[in-house]
């Protein structure tokens, strides 16, 4: 076989060898349009590789040893020098397409793998790098091969795409400095409410026999629909403050009254719950602001660069096996950060913010910050932001607190509860077999319920230990007139 041939068949063999390697082996539902065009590809080369060894096959001596058999084989080769011309121009076109549809799946591919990126802000080092690593070869590729526009405004879109990744990562990075472990600790511990305790505070198919109950939902339904400012609700202690706080705050009813207000808007929502017997990063001005930054910019990454600008570049620039230790313990680093967030108008443009904020009175005083600095700090903080943020805040029924808050924005808890303790009452001892029957006549229990839900005054913690000794006083035998 001549030399030319040899050489026409070895990048034949490899061509044909690399064609089958890169093709995807997914089933052909599964794949995309790239990978299914190139695998169409791939067949044309495959046909063309068979038909040019087929016809090398041809010119080779079954004896290379035989001179008279090698001569044949020469005659063999003097195919047409058009057809092998026509051969080598669609290797040559096949060689280019193929490539050409191999980059096109690697783009494919990338852009999905950068937009993943972009939307959740989490990757290794080894992910970022290959990435641009494909990108730096893409860009190589439509330089030598001359792709046109069209393919250098898909490099560029890629390059934008890693950029807005790259942001992701900068704001996941400072997010993580941010973050610490007793974050919503005490959130978690909170029990949740019994389904008839709050219901009313949203049900208007609810009728009770206290008007105040029923002013107090209208109250803070109005609030969450049009009003602004702080909305305080205080109670004595043991009135289910932060257990009314927390369905509060997972409530979807809620949302969905916030969504009048918003208007279209964002809706930001974040809580923090202060916890007198936590750690320091329970108690505190500076866990409290960290948290609701933190919170914001996790549903809201774009802003961190402007919360935080002093350390934007810094990380940005950061090599991707480099760590970050950004330490956040300065009170008015973070006070800095909280007033860029709340007074940029900029910032709060297209967005709108619902602060929820349990147990005032269990922040821990200091020398340094006290009730009387907490409290004007708040209310400062909610007129600065303007018709952006809201303020929804519980305490106990401390002088400082009601006296800053007081007004038609605020409820006593325990006057609006009356009707949910009744129900707890009711519901909790009718499960008692031995309760039952003590409620047919002559006896009645109608009496003994609201004895139990007058006494409790909108204590839950009283009731609820009421409730349990009367509940294992009915399963000892007990009579009607001594559990009176």
């Amino acid at each position: 076989m001549p030399e030319d041939d040899e050489k026409l068949g070895f990048v034949i063999s490899e061509l044909s060898k690399a064609s089958k390697f890169i093709v995807s082996k997914k089933p052909t539902w599964q794949q995309t349009d790239a990978e299914q065009a190139l695998a169409v590809v791939d067949e044309k080369c495959q046909q063309l590789a068979d038909k040019i060894l087929r016809k090398l096959d041809r010119t080779k001596a079954d004896d290379p040893y035989s001179k008279r058999q090698s001569a044949v084989a020469a005659l063999k080769s003097m195919w047409s020098e058009k057809e092998k011309k026509a051969l080598k121009k669609d290797t040559d076109d096949c060689r280019r397409l193929l490539y050409l549809q191999l980059t096109s799946a690697m783009w494919s591919e990338t852009i999905k793998r950068l937009k993943d990126l972009a939307e959740i802000g989490l990757a290794s080092a080894e992910d970022l790098t290959s990435l641009h690593k494909h990108v730096a070869t893409m860009q190589h590729g439509v330089h030598v091969t001359s792709l046109g526009q069209e393919a250098e405004e898909t490099i560029a879109s890629l390059v934008r795409l890693s950029n807005k990744a790259l942001d992701s990562i900068t704001s996941h990075r400072i997010l993580n400095s941010l973050v610490f472990p007793e974050k919503h600790v005490r959130y978690t511990k909170v029990p949740n409410a019994y389904s008839e305790t709050f219901g009313w505070i949203f049900d208007e198919n609810v009728t009770g026999k206290h008007q105040q109950a029923l002013q107090g939902r209208m109250l803070f339904r109005e609030w969450l629909e049009t009003g602004d400012g702080v909305f305080h609700i205080s109670g004595k202690p043991g009135a289910g403050k932060s257990t009314l706080m927390r369905f509060l705050f997972r409530s979807q009813r809620k949302k969905d009254l916030l969504a009048s207000w918003s208007t279209g808007r964002k809706l930001v929502n974040s809580k923090f719950f202060f916890w007198k017997h936590g750690s320091d990063m329970e108690n505190s001005v500076n866990a409290m602001l960290r948290t609701l930054i933190f919170d914001t910019l996790e549903q809201c990454p774009e802003l961190t660069a402007s919360v935080f600008p002093q350390y934007w570049s810094r990380v940005h620039a950061l090599p991707w096996q480099a760590p970050v230790d950004l330490r956040f313990h300065d009170d008015d680093e973070i006070r800095e950060a909280f007033g860029r967030l709340i007074e940029n108008r900029n910032l709060g443009e297209n967005r709108c913010f619902f602060f929820l904020i349990d147990g005032l009175d269990e922040f821990q005083e200091t020398p340094k910050e006290r009730y009387k600095d907490l409290v004007p700090f708040l209310s400062n903080s909610v007129m600065a932001a303007a018709q952006d943020m809201k303020l929804c805040v519980s305490s106990r029924e401390y002088d400082v607190f009601l006296e800053t808050f007081k007004g038609p924005k605020g409820s006593e808890l325990q006057k609006l509860t009356y009707d949910g303790i009744y129900n707890f009452v009711r519901d909790k001892l009718q499960r008692n077999q031995n309760f039952i029957e003590l409620a047919k006549p002559p006896h009645g229990t109608e009496s003994l319920i609201s004895k139990v839900t007058n006494r409790a005054d909108g204590v839950f913690l009283w009731v609820s230990l009421v409730v349990n000794l009367l509940d294992d006083a009915c399963d000892g035998g007990t009579s009607f007139s001594e559990l009176q």
